[in-house]
């Protein structure tokens, strides 16, 4: 069985791959325990956190994420890792601990399971920027 999810923040996604086998979570290929900064390794680990469920599941996760800046990807990743928690729940266990799931995470914060569609604002013409204007003289 494998399961798959995909977060997103900016230009930043993130996508997740779930297989049977031991707990182990891997971001491009790099364990989690070596990701640093450490404040962004709690940030990953935050749905396991949140629901106390990483002893119920069973799998290896490979995380793979690409685009964006470093605390954009965390974002991605976490919620990738989100929709995969709960992928695997609705298919595996039951879907009533999926929608209390779902439930206890939109309490938390509900970017873990619904996208940001920030993005950058393209440059228009008379100015050096998005918004702002040359200056304008009089004289």
């Amino acid at each position: 069985m494998i399961l798959q999810s995909f977060g997103r923040k900016k230009s930043a996604i993130a996508i997740a791959t779930a297989t049977r086998g031991s707990s182990k979570i891997l971001i491009n290929g790099i364990p989690l325990e070596l990701v640093h900064p450490n404040v962004l390794k709690y940030k990953i680990l935050e749905p396991l956190f949140i629901t106390n469920v990483s002893k119920m599941i069973p799998l290896t996760i490979k995380i793979y994420s690409k685009g964006g800046g470093q605390v954009s990807r965390i974002y991605a990743i976490r919620q990738a890792l989100t929709r995969l928690i709960l992928t695997y729940f609705s298919k595996c266990v039951s879907v009533q601990f999926k929608n209390f799931l779902k439930i206890k995470y939109m309490g938390f914060d509900k970017k873990l399971l619904i996208n940001n569609v920030q993005s950058i604002e393209s440059k228009k013409f008379g100015g050096p920027k998005a918004r702002s204007r040359f200056q304008k003289s009089y004289r």
